[in-house]
């Protein structure tokens, strides 16, 4: 992935949706976002499980 995982979440959170952001970085595919999602739980599940 040639973008970062915060770069794209911080897409999202202005308000492009996932096929926004697939057409601006062709390089990325459905999959690729569903992984950041992904990282971003299990991210923030750490952060509460403490």
């Amino acid at each position: 992935m040639r973008q970062s995982r915060a770069t794209l979440l911080a897409m999202m959170a202005e308000g492009m949706s996932v096929p926004d952001i697939l057409t601006d970085l062709p390089f990325l595919d459905e999959e690729d976002m569903a992984e950041v999602l992904d990282d971003a739980a299990d991210a923030v599940r750490d952060r509460t499980a403490g």
